[in-house]
């Protein structure tokens, strides 16, 4: 017998008059519900709504610029370029993201820049009282926006705003603020109270970041020169400091520790595990940084986990970079006291350092430096092996946790540091006879040069999203004749305007 269900119905007065709500019962006949089911399986709309939610996700990351871009398995290193530096070791490069300009600091205090394209010679841009040990660029963050009409869905590729500037930190604790365009000084930031060993803008954004011996970390207001905040943590000295697009700060110090700074609340995440000095430090994600050791590990980090999730140990070998005048001659006569060690030169004896780091945030490409004469490119990926040239599908299914070597590229002396813009343009490292933060070890035999590699993908597969394309191709084909080949020509030049952080 079906069950009777009271409803209580509202009724409302005239708009005229004040609103009155009395209360009147009706009976309603009510079907007896239908029994729920005993299988917890979940509703076929349950997983097209969880579908639905992950691609607005996605699409909610790529209209600012977060979504992950996996290139590494389509990048090739070129032929490098070997340019040669004035007097003085240079300690920090970085190129603008269109890959015309280059930026660089020795230890002599001078900052040079270069047009890549059109200079033969570095032209000065300003000195410091003391030795340039670290530089930055302002990062354009792009906007891709996505509208539909009329069944088609057309992307707009938009760049964020942001005054183009440089910034340079020195031992004597000063920060100048650069203007890239008229290579002219801006701003001057006084605050740190022993040198500068660490400066990065935030992704999109002109808060500049630094870090240095007083074991402090700053955030400044670049485009007003203004201190905005003081972060404390670390016990030692800070050797680098790298900054990404939320409002955190990674940095690595002589105390043997890798921290991560949540810059709004004012407090920091501490990783262990390392015993030595951590050179350096990169972002790759929101979850996954990168941190380089004077063990020769190349270490990957997950915020959840205070010990890394993956190990590479010597990374780069074996041995001595140095030619026997520097600290590596003082250790291999320890050794030979105690019997364990040799004074040849280059004999293998202790891990090669780590001293440079660089990333394509939101991506699998890094690139490492240091001692060992080498420049090693790693993919970051998942447990196993995965051809994804062949099977392009697995690019939606990479949980970034392991490191493999792609490309390793020789080098003549110390890599003392690295930058890969975010257009993945090119990589400039800086190649020296000597460390950036010191002398411990010396290569007299090497020339301070700044190395350039240009870098071109392969073919990207039908089947992978024009997303993750942010390179452009570097196949040949033939052109056909006739009006195909001027429209052909028409869809590569709009094809070239959307790729990411190009002038």
């Amino acid at each position: 017998m079906a069950k009777k269900i009271i409803v209580r119905k509202k009724k409302t007065a005239p708009k005229s008059a004040a609103p009155v709500l009395e209360a009147e019962d009706e009976e309603i006949d009510a079907a007896p519900a239908a029994p729920e089911p005993e299988t917890a399986d979940t509703a076929p709309g349950d997983a097209e709504n969880d579908e639905l939610a992950e691609r607005l996700r996605q699409d909610a990351l790529k209209a600012i610029g977060r979504s992950f871009q996996p290139i590494a398995p389509f990048v090739q290193a070129g032929e490098p370029l070997v340019i040669p530096t004035a007097r003085g070791c240079p300690t920090a490069a970085v190129v603008t993201g269109d890959g015309l300009w280059a930026w660089y600091g020795d230890k002599n205090g001078n900052v040079f820049r270069r047009s890549l394209a059109t200079d033969k010679e570095w032209s000065l841009v300003g000195r410091h009282k003391g030795k340039v040990l670290c530089l930055a660029l302002t990062e354009m963050l792009t906007e891709v926006n996505t509208q539909v009409r009329g069944g088609r869905s057309t992307e707009t590729v938009m760049s964020s705003k942001i005054p183009r500037m440089a910034a340079s930190g020195s031992d004597d604790g000063v920060i100048k603020i650069w203007n890239l365009d008229d290579a002219s000084e801006v701003h001057e930031l006084l605050g740190h109270k022993g040198p500068v060993t660490g400066v990065s803008f935030r992704l999109g954004k002109t808060v500049l970041v630094s870090g240095g011996s007083d074991r402090t970390l700053k955030m400044w207001a670049a485009e007003d020169g203004v201190l905005l905040d003081t972060l404390y943590g670390h016990t030692g000295k800070i050797t680098s400091v790298a900054a990404g697009w939320k409002e955190e700060a990674l940095t690595t110090g002589d105390d043997c520790g890798v921290r991560l700074f949540k810059i709004d609340k004012g407090t920091s995440l501490a990783f262990t595990e390392s015993q030595l000095v951590v050179e350096c430090g990169a972002f790759l994600t929101d979850q996954r940084y990168l941190a380089g050791d004077a063990e020769g590990s190349l270490r990957l980090f997950d915020t959840l986990k205070r010990r890394p999730i993956c190990k590479v140990a010597t990374a780069h070998g074996v041995g001595f970079d140095g030619d026997g005048s520097g600290l590596e001659r003082i250790m291999s006569q320890e050794e030979i006291q105690a019997g364990t060690g040799s004074l040849a030169p280059g004999q293998p004896q202790h891990p090669n350092w780590i001293m440079a780091l660089a990333a394509v945030p939101y991506s699998d490409l890094v690139v490492s430096g240091g001692l060992g004469g080498s420049i090693h490119f790693w993919r970051v990926s998942g447990d196993n092996e995965v051809d994804f040239v062949a099977n392009p599908e697995a690019l939606t299914d990479n949980p970034l946790t392991s490191l493999h070597l792609l490309h390793t590229i020789p080098v003549d002396g110390i890599v003392n540091s690295l930058y890969l813009p975010r257009s993945a343009q090119c990589v400039i490292a800086t190649v020296s006879r000597e460390p950036r933060l010191g002398r411990w070890f010396t290569s007299n035999g090497s020339r301070n040069h700044i190395l350039v590699i240009p870098l071109t993908t392969k073919q990207m597969p039908r089947s992978v999203p024009a997303s993750l394309s942010v390179l452009p191709s570097s196949s040949t084909s033939k052109k056909p004749a006739g009006k195909k080949a001027g429209k052909k020509k028409m869809v590569r030049k709009l094809v070239k305007k959307r790729i990411l952080h190009l002038k």
